[in-house]
Protein backbone atom coordinates (compact mmCIF):
# COMPACT_ATOMS: atom_id res chain seq x y z
CA UNK A 1 0.00 0.00 0.00
CA UNK A 2 2.99 2.35 0.51
CA UNK A 3 4.66 1.50 -2.95
CA UNK A 4 1.15 2.59 -4.26
CA UNK A 5 0.79 5.87 -2.27
CA UNK A 6 3.97 6.64 -3.22
CA UNK A 7 3.28 6.07 -7.15
CA UNK A 8 -0.12 8.02 -6.95
CA UNK A 9 2.08 11.03 -5.35
CA UNK A 10 5.21 11.27 -7.29
CA UNK A 11 4.08 9.83 -10.76
CA UNK A 12 2.35 12.67 -11.79
CA UNK A 13 5.06 14.82 -11.14
CA UNK A 14 8.23 12.42 -12.86
CA UNK A 15 5.32 12.23 -15.67
CA UNK A 16 5.65 16.18 -16.49
CA UNK A 17 9.58 15.46 -15.57
CA UNK A 18 9.62 13.11 -18.66
CA UNK A 19 7.57 15.35 -20.87
CA UNK A 20 9.84 18.05 -20.35
CA UNK A 21 12.91 16.42 -21.71
CA UNK A 22 12.96 14.89 -25.42
CA UNK A 23 15.55 11.87 -24.56
CA UNK A 24 13.52 10.70 -21.82
CA UNK A 25 9.80 10.98 -24.03
CA UNK A 26 11.72 8.83 -26.54
CA UNK A 27 13.40 6.11 -24.36
CA UNK A 28 10.04 4.41 -24.07
CA UNK A 29 9.20 3.78 -27.74
CA UNK A 30 12.98 2.57 -27.99
CA UNK A 31 12.14 -1.41 -27.32
CA UNK A 32 9.11 -1.13 -29.67
CA UNK A 33 11.40 0.64 -32.74
CA UNK A 34 13.83 -2.10 -31.65
CA UNK A 35 10.64 -4.88 -31.81
CA UNK A 36 9.85 -3.61 -35.15
CA UNK A 37 13.65 -3.52 -36.62
CA UNK A 38 14.34 -7.24 -34.81
CA UNK A 39 11.34 -8.49 -36.81
CA UNK A 40 12.46 -7.17 -40.05
CA UNK A 41 15.80 -7.36 -39.99
CA UNK A 42 16.61 -10.95 -37.94
CA UNK A 43 15.31 -13.00 -41.04
CA UNK A 44 16.73 -10.68 -43.90
CA UNK A 45 20.37 -11.47 -42.09
CA UNK A 46 19.79 -15.36 -41.42
CA UNK A 47 19.07 -15.61 -45.31
CA UNK A 48 22.11 -13.64 -46.34
CA UNK A 49 24.14 -15.29 -43.99
CA UNK A 50 23.21 -18.96 -44.87
CA UNK A 51 23.54 -17.88 -48.71
CA UNK A 52 26.80 -16.31 -48.29
CA UNK A 53 28.50 -18.19 -45.34
CA UNK A 54 26.83 -21.12 -44.97
CA UNK A 55 25.79 -20.03 -41.32
CA UNK A 56 22.90 -20.78 -39.51
CA UNK A 57 21.77 -18.29 -37.34
CA UNK A 58 18.33 -20.28 -36.57
CA UNK A 59 20.37 -22.16 -33.25
CA UNK A 60 20.67 -18.34 -32.08
CA UNK A 61 17.44 -16.99 -32.15
CA UNK A 62 16.53 -17.52 -28.38
CA UNK A 63 20.05 -15.68 -27.78
CA UNK A 64 18.63 -12.58 -29.72
CA UNK A 65 15.10 -12.52 -28.22
CA UNK A 66 16.56 -12.69 -24.90
CA UNK A 67 18.69 -9.70 -25.64
CA UNK A 68 15.76 -8.22 -26.46
CA UNK A 69 13.84 -8.88 -23.71
CA UNK A 70 16.31 -7.39 -21.50
CA UNK A 71 15.77 -3.99 -23.65
CA UNK A 72 12.76 -2.89 -21.30
CA UNK A 73 14.02 -3.42 -17.91
CA UNK A 74 17.21 -1.29 -18.97
CA UNK A 75 15.25 1.39 -20.76
CA UNK A 76 13.36 1.68 -17.43
CA UNK A 77 16.26 1.85 -15.80
CA UNK A 78 18.11 4.25 -17.87
CA UNK A 79 14.39 6.60 -17.45
CA UNK A 80 15.21 6.28 -13.73
CA UNK A 81 18.58 7.33 -13.48
CA UNK A 82 18.02 9.78 -15.96
CA UNK A 83 15.06 11.40 -13.58
CA UNK A 84 17.32 11.06 -10.70
CA UNK A 85 20.40 12.77 -12.42
CA UNK A 86 17.92 15.81 -13.24
CA UNK A 87 16.25 15.60 -9.59
CA UNK A 88 20.07 15.84 -7.96
CA UNK A 89 20.92 18.75 -10.33
CA UNK A 90 17.86 21.16 -9.76
CA UNK A 91 18.28 20.12 -5.66
CA UNK A 92 14.93 18.42 -5.38
CA UNK A 93 16.46 15.59 -3.23
CA UNK A 94 17.52 18.38 -0.81
CA UNK A 95 14.54 19.56 -0.80
CA UNK A 96 12.52 16.08 -0.04
CA UNK A 97 15.00 15.62 2.68
CA UNK A 98 13.22 18.53 4.88
CA UNK A 99 9.70 16.48 4.63
CA UNK A 100 8.09 14.18 6.79
CA UNK A 101 9.06 11.04 4.91
CA UNK A 102 12.84 9.97 4.99
CA UNK A 103 14.42 9.65 1.44
CA UNK A 104 14.36 6.00 1.64
CA UNK A 105 10.43 5.97 1.78
CA UNK A 106 10.17 7.99 -2.20
CA UNK A 107 11.73 4.53 -3.76
CA UNK A 108 9.94 1.34 -3.34
CA UNK A 109 13.72 -0.50 -3.62
CA UNK A 110 16.80 0.81 -2.75
CA UNK A 111 18.36 3.57 -4.43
Amino acid sequence: MKTLTIFKTLGPIDLKNVRRDSLLLWLPLIPIIQALGIRSAVPIVASALQQHLGFDLTPYYPLIMGAFVLESPITTGVIVGFLLLDERDSHMLTALLVTPMPLSGYSPSPV
